[in-house]
Protein backbone atom coordinates (compact mmCIF):
# COMPACT_ATOMS: atom_id res chain seq x y z
CA UNK A 1 0.00 0.00 0.00
CA UNK A 2 1.20 3.51 -1.09
CA UNK A 3 2.08 5.54 1.94
CA UNK A 4 0.14 9.03 2.00
CA UNK A 5 2.27 11.58 0.88
CA UNK A 6 1.50 14.91 1.18
CA UNK A 7 1.69 17.50 -1.41
CA UNK A 8 4.77 19.05 -2.44
CA UNK A 9 5.09 22.54 -3.89
CA UNK A 10 8.23 22.53 -6.45
CA UNK A 11 9.53 26.26 -6.79
CA UNK A 12 12.87 27.53 -8.41
CA UNK A 13 13.63 31.22 -8.01
CA UNK A 14 16.61 32.80 -10.20
CA UNK A 15 17.75 36.11 -9.31
CA UNK A 16 19.60 37.98 -12.36
CA UNK A 17 20.30 35.09 -14.11
CA UNK A 18 18.38 32.06 -16.33
CA UNK A 19 17.49 28.47 -15.57
CA UNK A 20 19.08 26.23 -17.65
CA UNK A 21 19.00 22.89 -16.25
CA UNK A 22 15.63 21.13 -16.51
CA UNK A 23 14.11 20.42 -13.52
CA UNK A 24 12.58 16.98 -13.35
CA UNK A 25 10.90 15.42 -9.86
CA UNK A 26 9.00 11.53 -10.16
CA UNK A 27 7.24 10.74 -6.93
CA UNK A 28 9.39 7.10 -6.52
CA UNK A 29 6.14 4.79 -6.71
CA UNK A 30 5.47 6.16 -9.88
CA UNK A 31 9.16 6.38 -11.77
CA UNK A 32 9.02 2.49 -13.10
CA UNK A 33 5.36 3.91 -15.03
CA UNK A 34 7.39 7.27 -16.53
CA UNK A 35 10.33 4.90 -16.85
CA UNK A 36 8.86 2.43 -18.80
CA UNK A 37 6.42 5.01 -20.72
CA UNK A 38 9.49 7.04 -21.61
CA UNK A 39 11.00 3.08 -23.58
CA UNK A 40 7.92 3.34 -25.25
CA UNK A 41 7.94 6.59 -26.92
CA UNK A 42 11.63 6.29 -27.47
CA UNK A 43 11.27 6.19 -31.58
CA UNK A 44 8.80 9.20 -31.36
CA UNK A 45 10.44 12.62 -32.77
CA UNK A 46 12.37 14.29 -30.35
CA UNK A 47 9.85 17.20 -30.41
CA UNK A 48 7.26 14.61 -29.16
CA UNK A 49 9.77 12.79 -27.08
CA UNK A 50 11.29 16.42 -25.31
CA UNK A 51 7.47 17.50 -23.82
CA UNK A 52 9.11 20.53 -21.76
CA UNK A 53 12.37 20.84 -19.57
CA UNK A 54 10.53 20.92 -16.53
CA UNK A 55 8.79 18.44 -15.12
CA UNK A 56 6.89 16.91 -12.28
CA UNK A 57 4.74 13.38 -11.89
CA UNK A 58 3.31 13.52 -7.86
CA UNK A 59 0.58 12.14 -5.99
CA UNK A 60 -1.60 14.58 -3.92
CA UNK A 61 -3.76 14.24 -1.39
CA UNK A 62 -7.35 16.25 -2.19
CA UNK A 63 -7.09 16.29 -5.96
CA UNK A 64 -10.42 14.06 -6.44
CA UNK A 65 -11.75 16.49 -4.01
CA UNK A 66 -10.47 19.45 -5.21
CA UNK A 67 -11.11 18.76 -9.17
CA UNK A 68 -13.66 15.66 -9.58
CA UNK A 69 -10.38 14.13 -10.98
CA UNK A 70 -8.26 11.27 -10.07
CA UNK A 71 -5.39 12.34 -12.48
CA UNK A 72 -4.66 15.44 -13.70
CA UNK A 73 -2.13 16.45 -16.67
CA UNK A 74 -0.93 20.38 -16.68
CA UNK A 75 0.99 20.73 -19.56
CA UNK A 76 2.74 24.00 -21.06
CA UNK A 77 5.63 24.75 -23.81
CA UNK A 78 7.90 25.30 -20.21
CA UNK A 79 6.33 23.40 -17.60
CA UNK A 80 4.68 19.65 -17.03
CA UNK A 81 2.63 18.50 -13.90
CA UNK A 82 1.06 14.90 -13.97
CA UNK A 83 -1.12 15.09 -10.44
CA UNK A 84 -2.51 11.63 -9.59
CA UNK A 85 -5.07 11.29 -6.21
CA UNK A 86 -3.45 9.00 -3.52
CA UNK A 87 -6.79 8.45 -2.03
CA UNK A 88 -7.59 6.81 -5.27
CA UNK A 89 -4.48 4.83 -5.96
CA UNK A 90 -4.52 3.39 -2.59
CA UNK A 91 -7.77 1.62 -3.79
CA UNK A 92 -7.57 0.92 -7.37
CA UNK A 93 -5.77 -2.66 -8.07
CA UNK A 94 -2.40 -2.66 -10.57
CA UNK A 95 -4.07 -3.04 -13.35
CA UNK A 96 -6.22 0.23 -13.28
CA UNK A 97 -2.84 1.70 -11.65
CA UNK A 98 -0.86 0.94 -14.73
CA UNK A 99 -3.89 2.32 -17.10
CA UNK A 100 -4.07 5.83 -14.77
CA UNK A 101 -0.50 6.75 -14.99
CA UNK A 102 -0.44 5.64 -19.14
CA UNK A 103 -3.16 7.46 -19.40
CA UNK A 104 -2.04 10.49 -17.91
CA UNK A 105 1.64 9.93 -19.64
CA UNK A 106 -0.21 10.02 -22.86
CA UNK A 107 -2.27 13.33 -21.90
CA UNK A 108 1.09 14.99 -21.37
CA UNK A 109 4.02 13.79 -23.96
CA UNK A 110 1.58 12.70 -26.56
CA UNK A 111 -1.32 14.65 -26.08
CA UNK A 112 -3.48 11.97 -26.51
CA UNK A 113 -7.45 12.91 -26.03
CA UNK A 114 -10.23 10.96 -24.03
CA UNK A 115 -12.32 8.90 -26.36
CA UNK A 116 -15.14 7.07 -25.62
CA UNK A 117 -14.21 3.16 -26.50
CA UNK A 118 -15.03 0.61 -24.30
CA UNK A 119 -11.42 -0.46 -22.33
CA UNK A 120 -9.70 1.64 -23.61
CA UNK A 121 -7.00 3.48 -21.48
CA UNK A 122 -8.27 6.41 -22.79
CA UNK A 123 -11.41 6.38 -22.09
CA UNK A 124 -11.85 9.10 -18.99
CA UNK A 125 -14.33 6.16 -17.06
CA UNK A 126 -11.41 4.47 -16.07
CA UNK A 127 -12.88 1.23 -16.73
CA UNK A 128 -10.36 -1.86 -15.71
CA UNK A 129 -8.49 -3.11 -18.28
CA UNK A 130 -5.26 -5.00 -18.35
CA UNK A 131 -1.73 -4.47 -18.63
CA UNK A 132 -1.27 -6.17 -21.98
CA UNK A 133 -4.48 -4.38 -23.46
CA UNK A 134 -2.81 -1.21 -22.27
CA UNK A 135 0.46 -1.71 -23.86
CA UNK A 136 -1.17 -2.83 -27.06
CA UNK A 137 -3.31 0.36 -27.04
CA UNK A 138 -0.39 2.70 -26.36
CA UNK A 139 1.56 0.82 -29.00
CA UNK A 140 -1.34 2.06 -31.37
CA UNK A 141 -1.37 5.40 -30.20
CA UNK A 142 1.86 6.01 -30.47
CA UNK A 143 1.79 4.80 -33.81
CA UNK A 144 -0.73 6.91 -34.79
CA UNK A 145 1.15 10.07 -33.33
CA UNK A 146 4.62 9.59 -33.97
CA UNK A 147 4.60 7.12 -37.27
CA UNK A 148 6.83 4.37 -35.70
Amino acid sequence: MLPIFKAQIYAIVVLGGTLTLPFVHIDPVLQPYYDEFQLEIKDCPPAIKAASPKRIVEFTDDLEERTGNVGLCHRSVAFTRIEIDTKYWNKINDGMRYSLAIHEFAHCYLWSEHNNKPHHFMNPNMNNTTKKEVQDQLRQEIKDICGT
